[in-house]
């Protein structure tokens, strides 16, 4: 059989154009396709770059927004704060006061004084304490220092009421004495007499030197003498 030469034609023509189309010298789409990336990147680029003038002026717009907003919150809630604290601590503070004085000691007594003082024995009495911290008073402890004879304090007695008798005393001598209060918590404060106590002075009582009557007549609101 003989060859078509036509065929042969139209298979060189097809081949050309398809070493045409391979080609990148005349290739019209590696060109569009080089030019579809060049278009993408200035596109990503000037994304990233809108991106960021967002974000700051997002950013600029939120500060401004939650700066007014903050501040007067903040003024607002520290004022109460500083109240609420000063009397918190004023109320613990009281608190605690109430503790100490209910879980303190006795109080110290006062006003110490002499009642009568006799050739060997001297009757005392004081003041209870002005504080009570609340417990009261259970029992009070006296006792006696001898003037000249060593420098200790001997105890007399206890007396739960504020005074006392101080009996076998040695005469003519000088004593010094001191008072103190115990309630549940334990003992106080000790004071002790400002001034010593002399037993050669004892206390003058008025005596009654003439006889009387031992009944007497008197009229209703008519003034009476009597001659001692």
């Amino acid at each position: 059989p003989t060859p078509d030469l036509h065929r042969y034609d139209n298979l060189s023509v097809s081949k050309d154009v398809r070493d045409s189309r391979l080609s990148p010298t005349y290739d019209s789409r590696s060109r569009n396709i080089s030019g579809d990336v060049h278009y993408r990147d200035t596109v990503e680029k000037s994304m990233q770059t809108s991106q960021n003038l967002m974000s700051v002026v997002t950013g600029s717009l939120i500060q401004k927004q939650e700066q007014p907003k903050t501040r007067p919150v903040s003024a607002a809630n520290k004022q109460p704060i500083k109240k609420i604290s000063n009397s918190g601590k004023q109320r613990s503070n009281s608190r605690k006061k109430l503790e100490l004085e209910k879980n303190g000691l006795a109080g110290a007594v006062t006003d110490i004084m002499i009642k009568e003082v006799g050739a060997s024995w001297v009757s005392l009495c004081w003041k209870k304490p002005s504080v009570s911290r609340g417990s009261p008073v259970i029992t009070y402890k006296v006792e006696t220092w001898l003037c000249g004879e060593g420098a200790f304090w001997v105890e007399l007695g206890r007396t739960p009421i504020p005074q006392f008798d101080a009996f076998n005393l040695k005469p003519n001598k000088c004593y010094h004495f001191r008072v103190t209060a115990r309630n549940k918590r334990g003992w106080g404060d000790a004071i002790m007499t400002t001034h010593k106590v002399d037993l050669s002075k004892p206390t003058q009582m008025p005596v009654i030197t003439s006889d009387l009557e031992s009944i007497i007549k008197a009229l209703k609101d008519s003034p009476v003498r009597l001659s001692v």
